[in-house]
């Protein structure tokens, strides 16, 4: 299936996604991710952050007394998985695509694919941006039928949801293409309302499961560790 998990800049959607790959790798499957908007380093810092309960700062500056031993045997489970990163920050989608299947071939299939994120592809036009995007979306649905293996695509959210009142978004803020919405098999949003008001719950974060095409729709209730770049399970629903 083609999944498609969007929000908001700087809501959480790159913490997100790098979770569902890691643990995902962890439990022993072959995930391959494209960070477009981070380098590979930016990425394996957020992951260690994430492992170690560390903050991101204490692994990027020398200055801190960080303890090494405890980082290695943190993140020792994912050195050892099958965790491909692609940063190549002039990609084009269809070299990802070229990638996946020529990775997917050399390892006899993979069991994910994560691209971050849809818009920042070096060959998606300034004019005609909805038909391309439309393309773009449609072919790695097709890729996702064609490994057999689910696809999670990043995409932004435009800023209607801001001038609306609560400010939560639906699948009609999907930016730049509607043919998003009708081509994934699931759209997840990723709603916090500390973005919008700074009064609210910094912490507090709902997964808005707009479309399960095979499924039930519904709000997943997390909670966002903004030191650790990390989300976590709440187990009682906010009212």
């Amino acid at each position: 299936e083609l999944t498609v998990i969007a929000a908001r800049p700087s809501v959480g959607k790159s913490s997100l996604v790098s979770q569902i790959a890691v643990n995902i790798a962890k439990s022993g499957k072959k995930v391959l991710v494209f960070p477009i908007e981070m380098s590979a380093e930016s990425v394996v810092i957020r992951i260690a952050s994430s492992a170690s309960g560390l903050e991101p700062v204490m692994l990027r500056n020398n200055k801190y007394k960080t303890d090494w031993s405890k980082v290695r045997n943190d993140i020792a489970p994912i050195s050892k998985s099958e965790l491909w990163i692609d940063d190549d920050s002039a990609l084009t989608s269809g070299r990802a695509i070229l990638t996946a299947k020529d990775l997917a071939s050399r390892l006899g299939g993979l069991d994910l694919v994560v691209v971050d994120y849809l818009q920042r592809f070096a060959d998606v036009p300034n004019e005609n941006r909805n038909n391309y995007l439309g393309k773009v979306t449609k072919n790695f649905a097709t890729l996702s039928r064609q490994l057999d293996c689910p696809v999670i695509l990043v995409s932004q959210l435009n800023r209607q949801s801001e001038n609306r009142s609560g400010s939560r978004p639906t699948m009609a803020d999907l930016r730049d293409s509607g043919e998003i919405e009708n081509d994934a098999d699931v759209i997840m949003l990723l709603y916090r309302e500390h973005y919008h008001n700074k009064e609210a719950d910094p912490h507090k974060t709902e997964l808005i499961v707009a479309k399960q095409r095979n499924g039930a729709t519904d709000t997943v209730p997390l909670h966002w560790d903004s030191n650790h770049l990390r989300f976590s399970c709440v187990e009682v629903r906010y009212q």
